[in-house]
């Protein structure tokens, strides 16, 4: 848990800007397990182009570790008629990750943005022209809109009625 504090609640010289983060406590479940590094792990995980290795709390140089205390007692829901079940849900992702268009596209970019990242060389090529580097290619076409990928996967140009 975090607070937030504005640098200009302190009188000085020249007015400051900005704030500071200060972590004044630990979140835990219900399990006793903390969220720091880890978050709540998904059930069933979805292609991202955020690395959280990159910009999550566990990036940064004093992160708090994470950590189990003593869990609480609790009863564990057993729902005996779930309205959408653990398996049925991943079987459905799996579906809609295989067959749908849009889905494959993100999934597309995700693995060019992800190869663009492990690379650790620059060629000086690539350094003058960025911009024609196939990853990054794919990096602006992807903010194309969905219905206008699809215009141009049948050979419509986009340009209206009329």
């Amino acid at each position: 848990m975090q607070n937030l504090i504005p640098l200009d609640r302190w009188p000085s010289q020249k007015p400051l800007s900005g704030q500071i983060t200060v972590t004044i406590g630990k979140f835990y479940r219900v399990t006793g397990e903390s969220t720091q590094h880890r978050g709540v792990e998904p059930d069933v995980q979805l292609p991202s182009a955020i690395d959280m290795t990159e910009v999550g709390e566990s990036a940064l140089e004093a992160a708090l570790p994470w950590d189990r205390i003593q869990p609480a007692p609790f009863a564990a829901w057993h729902n005996e008629h779930p309205v959408i079940a653990l398996p049925s849900l991943v079987s459905e992702e799996t579906t809609r990750e295989q067959h749908d268009p849009d889905y494959r596209y993100l999934v597309d970019d995700v693995a060019a943005l992800n190869k663009v990242r492990a690379e650790k060389t620059l060629s000086l090529n690539r350094r003058c022209g960025r911009a024609a580097h196939p990853a990054r290619q794919r990096a602006a076409g992807a903010r194309q809109s969905a219905p206008a990928r699809r215009g141009a996967a049948r050979g419509e140009d986009g340009g209206g009625t009329g």
